[in-house]
């Protein structure tokens, strides 16, 4: 679980030459959907990656990997600041607190293991000393298979883990377990099996995880799914723990599980277990229902994400623990019950020995649902309700009715992120107060401390009163053209009255157009829900910025015209109509392929849907999208920092249109492009596939004023082509071109500049008309082949050998070499050799 805040577990990836430059990943481990990704500046190999809970002061997991010099970014897939690992080796619980240590080998090929664990206050890893090796007898065991211990996982059974290591000789092995003490108690991480599968794995083995949040900020761990019980109901009967028929009777645990799920249990006359264990995972639901009840001290653990509905009028005394999973009651229970951080009780009837809610861990747990769902009832708990923190409280509401939480006593908040979430069946019902909680007693919760969930767009009021929380769904005129004023403040939300329409301030109103221009008192703007629009459109000379947590959604579009700066901060807006941008900045945090969520909303990739018109997109991280574009007249790609990319798959189109690269961050292109012209000022010009060497520079000119000019670079006889656009570098600049490996060049050169051309094999044939060049040509690399005669006509050009070259004239293709041929060359430097 590296996102706690998200529902599900999540994968995390590594990617070697990715052809869109993607370096990591973050995405869901159910379902496969992408959840973020973080690239390169260039294709390439990321050789290593690794994924734990290594920084105690951040919520969630780290990761990082051999891409952005180790750089460390958290369980969002956002970069950290200032944060960096080490060579991304293996992740150990060793130390005292749940924070994983790092262990990686050392030594000429990592014979020796050392230890290192994160500084907060640096942001880096200190080595732990000592070194295991130096203890006692140097060098008496070591780690082999690329600085790996033979084994490593929890085998004394405390959550921390041993390393087996071989004796130098080869004639043991040792078994290392950590020297610190704990306050920290969880079960043996053996017990859940997912740890168990992956200490066995065999091949090329990383570190094992738990399939549950495993952190310094954790809640319980789930009730292991390697529980025992007397007897297993098998859907038509019980039978024992080596599958036999058996009989039940009171004394006996029993477990449901997979063996019976979907099955209806039907409870007659009292039903005594002591341990009574709900263990179904997804999908395996149970029904228990009767005329008999549960009674006696029996205790009810329901774990694993299946449901149950329990129904009828129940008095056992023991705990019941809702784990994982949920639990629908339909009737009373005088059972105490306690709901874990990824557990959910529902339903409708009396929970007459109360409620404890453990601290919750996202949306999906630590919850309660009043009423089944669809079906608005009442849940009564008899006692105080005390919400530990990250608890979430739900609610069905339709035109006639909605779910109640009756609560006979206090309503208590004792933590903070509590949610109430809004589940609409239907229309909602327009200036009707509804009571979602009632308690008898008093509470301390102000609107404030509660996160709405399920009413993003729609307008509505939440109210603490004396006795009660109520809701209520505003009534709003209809969507209309406003203009964004902020004088108010600068938040856009739906109770504000930042917004003028027809002469009078007014609040937003979901399909709303929203009109913005230098009036505005307020061009920072913060969006932390939800707002659907009719349409954006900016006017604006002065820079604007929309940052937040919240969304831009609706069918409505964006258009821009002015010279100021358009920042969109927001990463996955949704809305799914046309971006235009007339002039001016474009920045984003964020782009994606067609279709999804980003800083410029979720439209398809149609090149109608991206029209960018004498205007500049700019960046503000690495991104990549397959987008189709369309451009008139210039555009303008700028990646302020060497740590700012953009890759960009689809076509950009537009007759004698011109790209200008600018600032030190890299800009890959990868598909049918109509550039006229093009002029790199810096950075990086990326060509990022064989396709692109191709088409990607359409038939445009080239002006290089400085940066590198990187082809892609393929190593292979299936895969040759010619390069043919006319290259400039202008006198008083210095400009590198990085050749492919097999590829001809037949393209012009002319300028005064300096020219640095990088040669990675022995196949790149040049054969084009270097004659006008008036600058100079750095070789580096390997052979400088000249084929024609026109290629090796360069009378005004000063041309210097780099370490290594070999200035030669061949067959095209082919490694047969041409001798007794005159080079024609304006001067010659260098330590490189000449056929």
């Amino acid at each position: 679980d590296i996102d706690p805040d998200r529902a599900g577990l999540e994968h995390f990836v590594i990617q070697q030459n990715n052809p869109k430059t993607l370096g990591m990943a973050l995405y869901d481990a159910a379902s496969g959907e992408f959840i973020k990704g973080n690239y390169q500046s260039a294709v390439g190999d990321v050789g290593r990656g690794i994924c734990g809970a290594f920084d105690p002061n951040l919520r969630g997991l780290q990761y990082w990997s051999t891409m952005n010099g180790n750089a460390m970014y958290d369980s969002k897939g956002n970069l950290i600041e200032d944060a960096f690992g080490t060579f991304p080796a293996e992740a150990l619980w060793w130390g005292s607190d749940l924070s994983r240590w790092e262990i990686s080998g050392i030594g000429s090929g990592g014979p020796n293991l050392a230890f290192h664990r994160y500084n907060t206050s640096s942001r880096r890893f200190d080595r732990d000393q000592p070194n295991l090796y130096s203890e006692y007898i140097p060098y008496y065991f070591m780690s082999v298979n690329a600085g790996r211990a033979a084994f490593w996982g929890d085998m004394l059974g405390d959550w921390r883990e041993e390393l087996i290591c071989v004796r130098s000789d080869w004639t043991g092995f040792v078994v290392l377990s950590t020297w610190e003490q704990t306050n920290h108690r969880i079960y043996h991480l053996m017990q859940n099996p997912a740890y168990r599968l992956q200490t066995t794995a065999k091949g090329y083995y990383q570190s094992p995880d738990v399939d549950f949040y495993m952190a310094g900020d954790m809640p319980k761990p789930p009730v292991a799914p390697v529980q025992q019980a007397d007897l297993y109901y098998s859907g038509s009967g019980w039978m024992d723990r080596e599958e036999q028929p058996a009989d039940y009777a009171d004394g006996k645990s029993v477990m449901f599980d997979l063996r019976g799920g979907n099955d209806t249990f039907n409870i007659e006359g009292v039903f005594s277990p002591p341990v009574l264990y709900l263990m179904n995972p997804k999908g395996a639901d149970y029904t228990l229902e009767g005329s008999g009840k549960i009674s006696g001290n029996t205790r009810l653990i329901k774990s694993m994400q299946g449901d149950v509905i329990l129904r009828g009028d129940h008095d056992y005394t023991g705990k019941s623990r809702i784990s994982e999973g949920r639990l629908w009651l339909d009737g009373s229970l005088e059972s105490p019950v306690q709901i874990d951080a990824r557990g959910v009780l529902g339903g409708r009837g009396v929970l007459k020995g109360g409620v404890v809610l453990e601290q919750g861990l996202n949306r999906e747990g630590g919850r309660i649902e009043a009423g089944f769902p669809g079906t608005p009832d009442t849940l009564s708990i008899l006692g105080n309700l005390s919400l530990a923190g990250r608890n979430n409280l739900a609610f069905d509401i339709n035109e006639e009715a909605c779910d109640l939480l009756q609560i006979q006593g206090d309503l208590l908040l004792n933590g903070s992120e509590n949610s109430l979430i809004i589940q609409a069946g239907g229309e909602l019902p327009k200036e009707k107060v509804m009571t979602l909680i009632a308690f008898d007693g008093s509470t301390n919760a102000n609107k404030e401390d509660f996160k709405v969930y399920g009413l993003e767009g729609i307008p509505y009021s939440l109210n603490i009163e004396e006795h009660s929380i109520t809701l209520e769904i505003k009534s709003s005129r209809e969507p209309a053209s406003v203009e964004w004023m902020g004088s108010q403040n600068n938040t856009w939300d739906f109770t504000t009255p930042n917004f003028s329409w027809q002469d009078g301030a007014s609040i937003f109103v979901p399909g709303d157009s929203i009109r913005f221009t230098d009036a505005a008192a307020s061009k920072q703007i913060v969006i932390n829900e939800t707002m659907p629009v009719g349409q954006l459109i900016f006017e604006n000379d002065e820079a604007f910025s929309l940052s937040g947590q919240g969304v831009i959604s609706g069918q409505g579009g964006l258009s821009k015209s002015g010279r100021g700066l358009l920042s969109i901060q927001n990463t996955d807006n949704s809305f799914t109509g046309p971006v235009v941008i007339e002039n001016g900045i474009l920045e984003v945090a964020s782009l994606k392929d067609g279709g999804l969520p980003s800083s410029i909303g979720a439209s398809s990739n149609s090149a109608q849907n991206w029209i960018m018109r004498n205007a500049t997109l700019q960046t503000r991280a690495q991104m990549s999208t397959n987008r189709h574009m369309q451009v008139s007249d210039t555009l303008r790609v700028k990646n302020p920092t060497s740590g700012n990319s953009v890759l960009i798959s689809g076509n950009i189109s537009g007759a004698n249109s011109t790209l200008i690269v600018e600032g030190k961050g890299s800009l890959t292109l990868q598909g049918n492009n109509t550039f006229g012209r093009i002029i790199q000022k810096d950075g990086l010009l990326l060509l990022g596939s064989s396709y692109a060497n191709r088409y990607s520079m359409g038939s445009a000119k080239i002006r290089l004023e400085a940066g590198i000019f990187r082809m892609h670079n393929i190593n292979t006889t299936s895969d040759t082509d010619n390069f043919g656009n006319e290259i400039e570098v202008p006198e008083g600049k210095t400009a590198y071109w990085d050749l492919p490996s097999r590829w001809g060049i037949t393209s012009k050169l002319r300028g005064s500049g300096r020219l640095v051309v990088y040669i990675p094999y022995v196949r790149s044939d040049l054969n084009g008309d270097w004659s006008a060049f008036e600058g100079r040509i750095d070789f580096t690399g390997r052979d400088i082949r000249l084929n024609n005669a026109a290629a090796r006509n360069l009378p005004l050009a000063e041309v210097n050998l780099g370490e290594g070259t070999y200035l030669m004239v061949a067959s095209n293709g082919s490694g047969e070499s041409s001798t007794a041929q005159t080079f024609t060359l304006g001067a010659l430097s260098g330590s490189g050799g000449i056929s």
